[in-house]
């Protein structure tokens, strides 16, 4: 596990850019950035946290049918976070991934997938 001064790791915060997911924006599935969510796990896998929270726009849900979504839970799932909650803020969408039992208890959840 990755550490920092000895310290466990608890929770990751970041997210992959939004451009090729936007509605704002051209909306581009072939965008080579669509791709980089897969460097977030990458990134992720190393340090193990407890928690992980990616942060994207609402697109990212919808793109290419759904397809991108799938991705990203089975990324998430192959390196030992099986449980998800979604949260869709007003303008935008919010993963959180956790490692152990699905009874850890999270706040209210607003959408399930």
């Amino acid at each position: 596990m990755f550490t920092t001064n000895r310290l466990e790791v608890n929770l990751v915060i970041g997210g992959p850019p939004c451009q090729g997911f936007s509605v704002a924006g051209k909306r581009d599935h072939k965008d080579p950035r669509n791709r980089l969510f897969y460097e977030f796990v990458r990134v992720v896998s190393e340090i193990r946290p407890w928690y992980v929270v990616m942060e994207n726009v609402p697109g990212i849900l919808t793109i290419q049918n759904g397809d991108v979504k799938k991705a990203i839970i089975e990324a998430f799932e192959s390196i030992g976070y099986p449980n998800i909650s979604v949260a869709i803020l007003k303008f935008s969408i919010c993963y959180l991934f956790f490692k152990g039992s699905d009874q850890t208890n999270l706040s209210h959840q607003t959408h399930s997938i």
